[in-house]
């Protein structure tokens, strides 16, 4: 870890601040979804102003003056959940869904969704077309860069998100087959693929007091990997795409899903502050930092391995597929940066 960090840092500004001098061929976006990825993009705000262009966030907790100020940050719009529900008509991602229809929603909540996963699908599917929107202007100003390799253009989308929160979980599957759409229209030739860095309820457990709400996260945890295992596959989306008004996908919906456990392979807890910094931060920029991939080239590293990039094929779940890459990266890791190291 302290290679990373010392190849990163390498900048006059006190700030830690570096300029990740984009990769030949290769285009990555960056999207935040609901608090932590929030949290994400601001770390990248402040560390890495060169990625701040390729970054995205859709979270109900941004105020509508910060989405102003900052317009990569999504705002939902602000209104109460009877007046969501009023126009759910409009959206056919909810019009089709009949449990949106059938439940019983509160008569208010706060700004986001709690720990709501149909509040925060019920809200951020509003926002989803200004995603479109933005994603479409970001990918367009990458892509449209000449490139002078004769080798296929490769796009890697990052959803930053938890898997126990409310409002970005259940949004995991619609932002991918929205951007891979993207993708898909704008650069037919190039190939995509969707990384889901997946931070686990193991984060938030011990902050939360009530034992109820505890349950309610670690069953939003299953749930998600769940819909992502059950959502892999091109056949189980075809629907979901046609009232996302997207093309049919004719690869696997992700490419890899890493999970982000508290604790890491060595067992020490850190915060989810550290997380995002020393792990998942890393793991975004070695494929768009040439300076950190040449530098892994040097120490002979299986880059795939240490990234995680366990390609998810056939009926296998996700969670094994996860657990496997894990371990790869993880063994990769020692390998590079030695035992001393830290996780990656």
């Amino acid at each position: 870890m302290a290679n990373i960090r010392n190849l990163l840092g390498r900048t006059p500004s006190a700030r830690r601040r570096t300029a990740a001098r984009p990769t030949e061929g290769r285009v990555t976006l960056v999207v935040g979804l609901g608090t932590t990825g929030l949290k994400a993009d601001r770390l990248i705000w402040e560390r890495f102003p060169s990625l701040r262009g390729m970054v995205l966030v859709l979270d109900g907790e941004v105020q509508r003056d910060e989405a102003n100020r900052f317009d990569h940050r999504i705002a939902t719009p602000d209104m109460k959940i009877d007046d969501y529900l009023a126009k759910v008509d409009q959206e056919p991602l909810l019009a089709a869904d009949p449990l949106i229809g059938a439940a019983r929603f509160p008569h208010e909540s706060e700004r986001g969704a709690g720990t709501c996963r149909m509040i925060g699908l019920l809200k951020g599917s509003f926002a989803l077309d200004t995603l479109r929107q933005k994603a479409a202007r970001a990918l367009h100003r990458r892509l449209a860069q000449p490139v002078h390799s004769q080798e296929r253009m490769l796009v890697d989308i990052h959803i930053v998100v938890a898997a126990g929160g409310g409002f970005g979980s259940p949004l995991i599957i619609p932002t991918a087959i929205v951007l891979r759409d993207q993708v898909r229209a704008l650069c037919p030739q190039a190939r995509c693929s969707v990384i889901v860095h997946l931070v686990l309820a193991s984060h938030f457990i011990d902050r939360i007091h009530e034992p109820a709400i505890r349950t309610k996260v670690q069953a939003n945890d299953l749930a998600t990997m769940l819909e992502i295992n059950h959502a892999h596959q091109p056949d189980a989306v075809a629907r979901l795409c046609t009232l996302l008004d997207c093309e049919p996908l004719t690869a696997p919906t992700f490419g890899l899903v890493i999970p982000y456990h508290v604790g890491d392979e060595w067992g020490r807890a850190a915060s989810l502050e550290q997380v995002l910094s020393d792990r998942v931060l890393p793991n975004i920029l070695a494929g768009e930092n040439a300076g950190l991939m040449n530098l892994f080239r040097e120490r002979a590293a299986n880059l795939g391995a240490l990234l995680g990039s366990t390609t998810i094929t056939g009926p296998q779940p996700i969670v094994s597929v996860c657990q496997a890459a894990a371990a790869a990266r993880a063994k990769a890791a020692r390998a590079v940066l030695g035992d001393a190291g830290g996780p990656v």
